[in-house]
């Protein structure tokens, strides 16, 4: 198996389930719009860049910050709104990965309880 994990994830489905994937999108503007496939790989890999850069120094250029943490969640409510046109069963195979990423998200954070507004 692969170590890349959007290659990983492309190879969870089929040449036909990848053609529905890209058939259902996510409407960015008039001239843009953004496959599931692409969604979930996308969400995948924010979730991953996020995990890595907790360990670095916020000193460093390269570590994301809360704009970046904005995307990420953007791109998962992106998708949120893709599955829900998905018929069964790619729907829940899809649902499945998306779970995964998830549970890896909600593991590397937490809860905004206060509802901060801003950052120091």
């Amino acid at each position: 198996m692969t170590e890349d994990p959007a290659q990983r994830i492309r190879d969870a489905f089929s040449d036909a389930e990848r053609e529905e994937l890209d058939r259902c999108r996510h409407r960015i503007n008039d001239e843009k719009s953004i496959g599931v496939l692409e969604l979930l790989v996308s969400w995948a890999l924010h979730v991953r860049k996020i995990d890595e850069d907790r360990a670095k120094p916020v000193t460093d250029r390269h570590v994301w910050g809360a704009h970046d943490l904005l995307a990420a969640v953007s791109v998962r409510s992106f998708l949120a709104r893709c599955l829900e046109r998905l018929a069964e069963p790619l729907n829940g195979k899809v649902a499945g990965q998306i779970a995964h990423h998830d549970e890896h998200f909600v593991s590397i954070t937490r809860v905004d309880a206060d509802e901060l507004r801003g950052y120091a």
